[in-house]
């Protein structure tokens, strides 16, 4: 089993991975682009009707013999206190961040040996190449990354941080949000594909509500993982095969608040997942082009009346790692 971390590329392996960052970058630009439109339109909408709705709003409100500006205050005062609740509660995950990192080295160090152990006991009509160092780690949304992102042995590391509300949906940065790791990787003999690779996330999720009366306030948050494969074509340039999988979300979370309610709710806590991805679709790769393993996860989220927070940067202990990817040849 080849363990050694990957040396500068060469020119092949070089021009699929320029291939196929720019396929992922048109692909994710297109959905963002789609979003865009209808997010513009949205916003024309609700400008257009925001003083009208405003006006009829209190209209309802004082017909109903209801003390606006109190319930105003009272708002305000639960606005605060469910902030102040946030900030504990991302100071507790911030406490707890360095255990949870070092479950997560523990957990991958087992893995790896358990995988290196395959040399000895896995089926001997397989090649096995254990990939530790990611050739490039690259985001659908430029600047995303405050910090460069950490390429070593078993620590392939991307540190970002989400902070939305506002009028919503897809206010600001139009989501999702793609983080792509790429494993550079060539067969030694024309055979089919399966790959297991694994993801560890840390870091802290606020979800909340801010409601309006007589409107429905909604928050969510969805991370989901994909392992995809790239292989050069054998006779055209710059056009690789692909194929891919989906994983089931690694976190979900959403809530709804009717109109009427005006107790916003919150949600805030540490997040940490270790989640096994194993890509068992038996892609047929040709001996001796250069493949492209990218494992990607996409960061979702939308708000009305409501507050997100994903955040994987505040920590040095924070972050999404992808320590590895295992390329099994039969």
């Amino acid at each position: 089993m080849n363990t050694e971390p990957e040396q500068e590329l060469p020119d092949p392996a070089r021009d699929l991975l320029a291939a196929t960052v720019r396929l992922l970058s048109e692909q994710q630009r297109g959905e963002q682009n789609r979003r865009s439109s209808s997010r513009v339109f949205s916003a024309a909408r609700k400008k257009a009707d925001r003083q009208y709705e405003l006006e009829l709003r209190r209209q309802l409100i004082s017909s109903a013999g209801i003390d606006i500006e109190k319930m105003e205050e009272h708002q305000a005062h639960n606005r605060l206190t469910v902030r102040e609740h946030v900030k504990r509660q991302a100071r507790d995950a911030m406490a707890v961040a360095a255990e949870i990192s070092k479950r997560h080295v523990v957990a991958t160090a087992e893995r790896v040996t358990r995988l290196q152990g395959l040399t000895q006991f896995g089926a001997q009509a397989t090649d096995y190449d254990l990939l530790k160092v990611a050739t490039s780690i690259n985001s659908s949304l430029p600047g995303i990354f405050r910090t460069v992102p950490l390429r070593t042995a078993l620590a392939n590391v991307a540190r970002l941080k989400v902070d939305m509300s506002g009028e919503g949906p897809f206010a600001g940065s139009d989501p999702p949000i793609y983080v792509n790791w790429h494993f550079s990787y060539v067969p030694r003999r024309t055979g089919l594909l399966n790959v297991v690779s694994s993801l560890l996330i840390n870091g802290f999720v606020s979800v909340e509500t801010d409601p309006m009366f007589l409107r429905l306030a909604n928050a969510r948050v969805w991370i989901g993982a994909f392992i995809l494969v790239f292989q050069s074509h054998p006779t055209i340039v710059g056009v690789p095969v692909q194929d891919d999988m989906y994983f089931p979300a690694v976190l979900s979370d959403s809530i709804i608040t009717p109109p009427g309610n005006l107790e916003g709710e919150c949600r805030a806590y540490p997040f940490d997942a270790q989640q096994t991805l194993a890509y068992n679709n038996q892609f047929v790769v040709l001996a001796g082009l250069p493949v492209d393993i990218v494992v990607q996860v996409a960061v979702d989220f939308d708000e009305t009346l409501g507050h997100v927070i994903l955040d994987f940067e505040s920590s040095p202990n924070y972050g999404l790692n992808v320590p590895f990817v295992l390329a099994a040849l039969t």
